[in-house]
């Protein structure tokens, strides 16, 4: 029995001495005086005075931010947290791994909830269609007819909820799961002034399919034609290259899709005057003040079966009168060299592959004979 309890002790000792030891690693403590590091500099420093090993993914941290290393009896963990402090990433515990973990994994793993609500306008008529979508990511829904939502999101999220004509609202989702929010007007996009094939109207009063491109557009985009700087400006406007011949800078336009009969090409109006995509092309980007895209009949009957592809209207910068004369100069300057560069083989190296392909193809005898002549 005095042997059995004796066993019993032994047993807590070593398990009390065990435990103490593991807590003692735990909370082992040290002390840098490096000054400004880099990140991957910080991570090597506190790797090599502690047991730790510490993971991250290369391709989204950047380990060449700077960061201060200049802490004194502190524990690795502490000086781990300080380190990372700032930049959005956290770190867990895995055995003797420290794995950083990315802005993004901490927002999978965060516990979500279902919100619902309804949004409606300043006249408290539901909004149909408008897009709910938690801040930062892809997560989101539309509302339906009675302008109703409902969405799984982060505790502690953020709402984006926009409408065409109306200011997009951010909405925070904390201690919320019910909301009804009110999107009050763009006053200034309804009142935008847009060019139409008889004339200029508000945006507001317009019911057909117009799109507008502004001048800012083609003043920073490096592009030699206005027809380039077109591309992807527009929704639902195609600009392709007609082939891959880099020195053809013609293009193909589509509005309403290709089809297998006639022309594609919609009918191009600059400045009142039907011209063709040529035309365009030599027009420089920097003196285009807007662009309308019509898309629908409603929009180009106007312009008759000329639009049954859609309509392109230009509008170039023009002077007012009183105002000041301006003088801008923008100028571009490059430099190409070729990859590879090939070095021409010697005179003797050429005949002697002349020789070569005359006796590939038996039409005739060597033209030169002698080998060792490339000494001569």
């Amino acid at each position: 029995m005095k042997n059995k309890h004796k066993s019993r002790r032994i047993g807590t000792y070593c398990l009390s001495f065990l435990i103490a030891g593991c807590l003692q690693i735990n909370a082992q403590k040290v002390s840098f005086s490096e000054g400004t590091v880099s990140l991957k500099e910080a991570f090597q420093k506190i790797e090599a005075s502690s047991k730790y090993k510490i993971a991250y993914n290369g391709t989204q941290l950047d380990v060449n931010k700077k960061v201060v290393l200049n802490q004194k009896n502190v524990e690795v963990l502490d000086v781990l947290s300080q380190v990372l402090a700032g930049t959005g990433y956290t770190y867990s515990v895995k055995g003797d791994y420290l794995v950083i973990t990315s802005p993004s994994q901490n927002a999978v793993n965060q516990k979500v909830k279902n919100v619902k609500g309804v949004i409606v306008d300043e006249t408290g008529e539901p909004v149909i269609g408008a897009n709910v979508v938690v801040s930062g990511t892809t997560n989101g829904t539309v509302t339906d007819f009675n302008g109703n939502f409902s969405l799984e999101v982060p505790e502690n999220g953020t709402l984006d909820v926009s409408f065409i004509g109306y200011l997009t609202q951010s909405v925070s989702l904390k201690g919320k799961s019910d909301f009804r929010i009110t999107l009050k007007e763009d006053t200034q996009k309804l009142d935008e002034v847009v060019v139409v094939g008889y004339g200029t109207r508000s945006r507001k009063s317009i019911t057909g399919s117009v799109d507008q491109v502004n001048s800012e557009i083609f003043e920073n985009r490096p592009v030699t034609n206005a027809t380039q700087a077109l591309q992807g400006a527009s929704a639902n406007l195609i600009i392709q290259s007609k082939n891959a011949n880099p020195n053809d800078n013609s293009m193909n336009i589509n509005i309403r899709g290709v089809s297998t009969m006639g022309n594609n090409d919609p009918l191009i109006v600059i400045d009142g005057l039907v011209s063709s995509s040529s035309t365009l092309n030599n027009l420089n980007p920097n003196d285009i003040d807007n662009v309308s895209v019509l898309k629908d009949a409603g929009s180009a009957a106007i312009y008759g079966s000329r639009s049954a592809n859609g309509v392109i209207l230009v509008t170039t910068k023009k002077g007012s009168k009183g105002s000041k004369p301006v003088v801008a100069f923008n100028g571009q300057v490059g430099i190409q060299d070729p990859h590879i560069l090939f070095s021409p083989v010697e005179g003797w190296q050429n005949a002697m592959l002349r020789n070569q392909a005359n006796m590939n193809v038996g039409s005739a005898p060597p033209v030169h004979t002698n080998p060792d002549s490339r000494f001569v």
